[in-house]
């Protein structure tokens, strides 16, 4: 009787810490998720200024003035481009588009001088007469550690900022 007893007792016990041990577990696994989820969006801002600073720098050192950064890219993000929106202020943006908790964000970086990159085209838009939108390619926003090189060039008419993802592997 007394083996009968402790089994039913070790059962039970077992039993009050697995219903103790089920729900910390799963606070714990929401709480790690919603962490690592706002890491790497404070990455990807860190990443977005850390290029618009960058590349205002390199600007106002003056033509053909060049830089490489070395940035990490979280895996979130799903496209990057550069938008000049010519206007009665022109203005310059760092577009980057990411999914946060399944829903697609655009997080844009004003920028004090014009950016751009490789594959660009102009259309008319809302705000202006004429919008700019330059294209990343999508290894150059890929998750992973990437190097731009930031380079102050003519563009059109006026002098930019060149950005160009560099892979040198």
């Amino acid at each position: 009787m007394k083996k009968a007893q402790s089994a039913v007792e070790f059962v039970l016990l077992i039993s009050f810490l697995l219903m103790a041990a089920v729900p910390i577990f799963f606070i714990l696994s929401d709480y790690s998720f919603k962490s690592s989820t706002e890491a790497s969006s404070s990455q990807l801002e860190a990443t977005a200024h850390r290029l618009v600073d960058e590349s205002r720098e390199i600007f106002f050192l003056g033509l053909y003035s060049k830089d490489i950064i070395t940035v990490r890219m979280p895996k979130q993000v799903t496209s990057m481009q550069t938008i000049y929106i010519n206007g009665a202020q022109d203005e310059y943006y760092l577009l980057i588009n990411y999914t946060k908790d399944g829903n697609e964000i655009q997080f844009p970086i004003k920028s004090e001088v014009p950016l751009f990159t490789g594959d660009c085209t102009s259309k008319p838009c809302y705000t202006a007469s004429q919008c700019t939108y330059c294209s990343f390619n999508a290894d150059d926003y890929s998750e992973g550690i990437k190097n731009f090189r930031l380079e102050a060039q003519p563009w059109g008419s006026m002098t930019g900022v060149n950005i160009t993802h560099i892979d040198w592997n």
